[in-house]
């Protein structure tokens, strides 16, 4: 989705926070992306700090793509945690330990001379990217569902992004699946995250490989020199037939599928898009097992797509630069 920037119409820029990492972009008409930097996440001053990690970000991919910051109409910044795109409060964000409100769109504004942000929460924004000009284009009722050190999602409604009252709508990973479950980080037991995302399935195969059961996963990390399992490990693994990962990325994928019909009979979408490094790594040897579980807990015959993401680290700075566009009345 890589374009030059070489017309004079008016552009947005996204910034795309995370615990460990600072992406940013510049989004042209027709959602052309262009300028893409990424920088390490410095947590240790705050919000403080960070802010104007993310304005540097936001200038250094304004060079990269070869424009000044004059003709950024626009940011949309996303967040991982409850925002509000009114007041652009950030409520609050675990992996960066914020744990009260931020107005980091008035605190981002400044940094960047006066140009008005526009704040979403990363996974709302990344959902919103995928029904703009991803895999969900052209449908009206969306359901994301991105799998990764836990699970985020987003809701598209007749074309709007839900988010709620309480800025919630989409927190899908927190779905209970399991009453009697493994504890969550939320508190709560048996939660998709607990049982579904990248860090569970590599809690649960760290668990057998301790207790002394074998797979070709101990090689691999020995061969890599790693000692955190990878999606591009678990790929490799589930490659070869190992009995272990095979087994766990099936249970993986049960959940997944359970939730999906959860959601699927509550909110009855068009389409569930899939997003995240194990989707990414694994393709449809995980999207088939999904649709497997999926397609047999539901309340009614099939009627929706479940598909892979389309557009992988630009969904978010896409969907956030749409939102950030249309808030400042710009066309494309």
């Amino acid at each position: 989705m890589d374009s030059a920037v070489s017309d004079t119409s008016p552009l947005a820029a996204a910034v795309d926070l995370g615990g460990t990492k600072i992406m940013a972009a510049i989004v042209g008409p027709g959602h052309r992306v262009t300028g893409r930097v990424k920088t390490a996440t410095d947590v240790r001053g705050g919000a403080e700090a960070i802010v104007p990690q993310m304005a540097a970000t936001i200038r250094k991919a304004a060079d990269k793509a070869g424009v000044g910051l004059k003709r950024i109409a626009a940011v949309g910044a996303c967040v991982p945690g409850p925002a509000d795109p009114a007041t652009g409060v950030v409520h609050r964000a675990v992996n960066l330990a914020w744990d009260h409100p931020i107005p980091l769109a008035d605190q981002l504004s400044r940094e960047l001379k006066g140009i008005p942000v526009t704040l979403e929460n990363d996974v709302n924004a990344g959902t919103y990217g995928e029904f703009v000009a991803g895999a969900a284009r052209g449908m009206q009722d969306v359901i994301g569902v991105f799998v990764g050190t836990g699970i985020g999602g987003g809701i598209v409604l007749s074309g709007e992004l839900r988010r709620g009252p309480r800025f919630i709508a989409g927190e899908v990973g927190h779905t209970i699946l399991q009453v009697d479950g493994p504890l969550c980080s939320c508190g709560s037991h048996g939660c998709a995250e607990v049982l579904a995302s990248r860090s569970a399935l590599e809690r649960r195969i760290g668990e057998r490989l301790a207790a002394g059961e074998k797979s070709a996963i101990t090689q691999l990390l020995a061969k890599k020199k790693r000692k955190r399992l990878t999606s591009g490990i678990i790929r490799r693994a589930w490659k070869r037939g190992d009995p272990l990962v095979v087994e766990e990325v099936r249970e993986m994928a049960r959940h997944l599928g359970l939730l999906t019909a959860s959601l699927v009979n509550v909110i009855d979408p068009q389409m569930v898009v899939f997003g995240g490094g194990v989707v990414e790594k694994m393709e449809d040897n995980l999207l088939n097992l999904v649709r497997e579980s999926a397609y047999g807990n539901l309340m009614a015959k099939p009627g929706f797509n479940i598909v892979a993401a389309a557009l992988g680290d630009d969904a978010g700075p896409v969907g956030a630069a749409a939102l950030a566009r249309a808030r400042a009345g710009i066309d494309g």
